[in-house]
């Protein structure tokens, strides 16, 4: 089946920055989740408005890839979050000590535990509790998944998305390179820069992220027809257990089903700091 050709929806806000308590923009914050950030207006001299509402009010969900860039998430924060907002059916992430202990319990190789929302709760009934909600926006900084971007090995692409070979940038792309599919290692381990340069839109992106974190890592979205399979059964922006089992029926008595072979990456070699669900010695004062 070929490629639809799918449009990125206009944001409702086009992220700019982040914004000081004067209004001006500045470089980065400590709390992404509580801090205004800056929208494009170009009927204000600046170029520039106000967010309605932060992050954490809102969530990441109503935002496109660019601009969760621009705000300074990284790819696996981004997926981690995404991953708890289609599970939970339309919840999000609302603070940086609640993405950590997410990250913590969501992201060591067993992505599709049933357990890897408790640190998150447990974090979110004590900070309702808590006298200061300040305590609960320390901000940890993450690198990206790595610095190399992907590039086509055949700069004309002439065999689409999923079987066209790709390297890493520093990887020269000669005879001898032959490169890899996307039909062969899956979407999950590539950056957001590399998503976009490749001609996903943030939605198909996330369907493909979802099969593959319902999968617990071990599977992926294969071709345009199985993206399209999964697009077919889409709820309210969520991919559900339908569009899982359309797009595995689909596959009975076809060479390309199976388990993935290979992938570059994976989700345990980001180690994230070990998160104290009691970090003051007076917590029982505080409550």
């Amino acid at each position: 089946m070929t490629r639809e050709f799918r449009m990125e929806p206009p944001p409702f806000e086009k992220a700019r920055g982040w914004l000081d308590a004067d209004g001006h923009l500045i470089a980065g914050t400590a709390d992404r989740f509580a801090t205004p950030y800056a929208i494009d207006d170009c009927d204000i001299k600046s170029g520039y408005g106000h967010s309605t509402r932060t992050v954490g009010e809102k969530g990441l969900h109503y935002l496109n890839l660019d601009d969760v860039i621009a705000l300074g998430f990284t790819t696996r924060e981004y997926q981690a979050m995404m991953h708890y907002w289609n599970a939970s059916t339309g919840d999000h992430v609302r603070s940086e000590l609640e993405l950590t202990a997410l990250m913590s319990s969501s992201f060591t190789g067993h992505l599709n535990d049933d357990g890897r929302f408790t640190s998150m709760y447990d974090v979110r009934d004590r900070a309702e509790h808590a006298v200061s909600s300040e305590r609960f926006g320390d901000r940890t900084y993450r690198q990206e998944i790595r610095e190399e971007e992907i590039q086509w090995a055949d700069p004309n692409g002439r065999n689409g998305r999923f079987l066209t070979a790709y390297v890493f940038a520093k990887t020269a792309p000669t005879a001898a390179v032959h490169g890899k599919y996307l039909a062969e290692t899956g979407i999950m381990d590539w950056t957001f820069k590399d998503v976009y340069d490749w001609g996903f839109t943030t939605e198909e992106y996330l369907y493909m992220l979802f099969f593959e974190i319902a999968s617990d890592g071990r599977d992926h979205v294969r071709s345009e027809k199985e993206l399209n399979i999964l697009f077919k059964e889409r709820t309210g922006g969520h991919l559900g257990v339908n569009g899982i089992k359309r797009l595995l029926e689909a596959r009975e008595g076809h060479e390309w089903a199976g388990p993935r072979d290979y992938r570059y990456l994976h989700p345990d070699t980001l180690k994230e700091p070990y998160l104290d669900l009691y970090p003051f010695n007076d917590w029982p004062n505080s409550l």
